[in-house]
């Protein structure tokens, strides 16, 4: 018994120390971000000038948002291009944001997308935002979406 708390001790000091070690090698922790999009946008601004998105960050950040079909749209898209790479819907805009200060990022639809939709009086679209992990290449969606109607 007497062996065990030194042994015990001795593990737990191990423990703290390459806890310490894990704790200063992580990189810092993405900002928190909040965003909002107008539920309706004329389907020529989008095509044009693409779909405003408001963003609010409590520190530094690089951010981009997407769109996604949503209903029939998204269907018809997926029957289209069943036997072919999916092409892309949007082309995204990644913009830095400052802390506390309010940025417009834009999201715009490609080419192909326009004139695919052009054919649907309206078009519900599904608006993500990504932030950027400090260090990586790629965008963390921060949830599912916000649905905005293209009229």
């Amino acid at each position: 018994m007497p062996r065990t708390a030194p042994i015990a001790l001795a593990a737990a000091a191990a423990l703290a120390l390459s806890g310490s070690a894990l704790a200063a090698d992580a990189s810092p922790a993405p900002a928190h971000c909040d965003y909002s999009v107008k539920k309706t946008v004329s389907f020529a601004t989008a095509k044009r000038k693409g779909i405003p998105v408001t963003v609010t960050c409590d520190g530094p950040a690089r951010v981009s948002s997407i769109f996604m079909l949503t209903g029939k749209p998204e269907r018809d898209w997926d029957e289209r291009y069943r036997n072919v790479r999916n092409p892309p819907e949007s082309v995204p805009h990644p913009t830095d944001v400052t802390a506390g200060q309010a940025a417009t990022t834009r999201v715009t639809l490609t080419r192909n997308a326009a004139r695919f939709l052009s054919r649907y009086p309206q078009v519900r679209v599904r608006v993500l935002l990504g932030v950027q992990p400090p260090g990586k290449r790629y965008f963390d969606s921060i949830d599912s979406g916000k649905l905005v109607t293209l009229r």
